[in-house]
């Protein structure tokens, strides 16, 4: 349980200022997180199984590898630009110079 004097000290430190009755709201507010997390401890995380089947999962990774387009898509997506330049899309300058 906190208590108010706490709380005042909390907000002392952050620099907050409140009143009496926001204080006694955010004791309330407090009550209910600090009751959710008991509620969280008195579950049993020691499951052998559970364990076994956290510990089991892997990750599939690739390695990161450069490659080139294989132009799948490429010429489809070219297309659809407004301006193209060989085979880049053409944009406006947009950093330096006159506007």
């Amino acid at each position: 349980m906190i208590t108010t004097q706490e709380l005042e000290h909390i907000a002392h430190l952050a620099r907050l200022e409140y009143t009496p009755e926001a204080l006694e709201a955010l004791r309330g507010d407090f009550e209910n997180i600090f009751g959710y997390i008991d509620q969280l401890n008195e579950v049993e995380g020691s499951d052998s199984r559970q364990s076994a089947e956290a510990s089991s999962v892997k990750n599939a990774l690739r390695e990161d590898e450069a490659t080139t387009a294989n132009g799948e898509y490429t010429d489809a997506l070219l297309e659809a630009a407004p301006k193209r330049n060989g085979n880049f899309v053409e944009v406006k300058k947009i950093i330096g110079g006159s506007q």
